[in-house]
């Protein structure tokens, strides 16, 4: 064998060393995101108790706005003080004025009032005998868990949110009794899921296989 063969041959056992190398390596590249996920900011949230509570209203939802008035009076606060929270709710990106309304009125944002119109849709579709989490509406509505206490308050506030009771913690626990958002007891929550076929394991879960996930949630939103 000449020079050229003997490197011809040393060239391509080197070669074959490189792929084998690295196919014997764990791939650098990030694991797959799934698909349709936005690439959106992390949903701010609420500071404090009055600011959950001005956010919670339903009226806050409707694109008409309510005036600062009657948001005072249904946290109990302070005309001048609700109007303080508000300025900071519109920081947050949380709250805004009405364009060109006189006498002023506030609701959500854009943004937020379409997540509550998202998270109602969505929830309708988990049927009887089925559960899912604030977590997995949260994912399913924008790809990340950052709105999940949205989905609480909007299970609980929104007078139209469907099958409120079918939208657990996660693990699938009924949210306590006392819970910030003030859900019912959760003795009356798995009572309602038991009646529609759920079962619980002795430590007061949800059968895992009854779940509608974040992805399940997503196609039969797609449908």
């Amino acid at each position: 064998m000449d020079n050229t063969e003997h490197s011809d041959v040393e060239t391509l056992a080197r070669t074959l060393r490189l792929l084998q190398r690295y196919l014997d390596e764990p791939s650098a590249t990030p694991a797959a995101v799934p698909a349709q996920v936005p690439a959106e900011r992390p949903v701010q949230r609420a500071r404090g108790p009055r600011q959950e509570a001005i956010l919670a209203l339903p009226e806050m939802a409707d694109a008409e706005g309510v005036k600062p008035a009657v948001i005072a009076a249904a946290i109990d606060y302070s005309v001048s003080n609700t109007y303080n929270l508000l300025q900071s709710l519109s920081r947050a990106g949380l709250a805004e004025i009405v364009p060109g309304s006189q006498p002023q009125r506030w609701r959500l944002t854009t943004s937020h009032r379409h997540s509550a119109s998202v998270f109602r849709q969505l929830a309708a579709t988990v049927r009887a005998g089925e559960w899912t989490t604030c977590a997995d509406l949260s994912i399913a509505s924008r790809g990340d868990t950052s709105a999940a206490w949205m989905v609480c308050w909007a299970a609980t506030k929104l007078p139209d949110f469907p099958a409120a009771h079918r939208v657990l913690l996660e693990g699938g626990v009924a949210h306590p009794y006392g819970h910030e958002h003030q859900r019912a007891r959760p003795e009356q929550i798995r009572s309602a899921l038991i009646a529609e076929g759920v079962r619980f394991t002795a430590e007061g879960r949800a059968d895992a296989a009854s779940r509608v996930a974040w992805d399940q949630l997503r196609e039969r939103g797609r449908r």
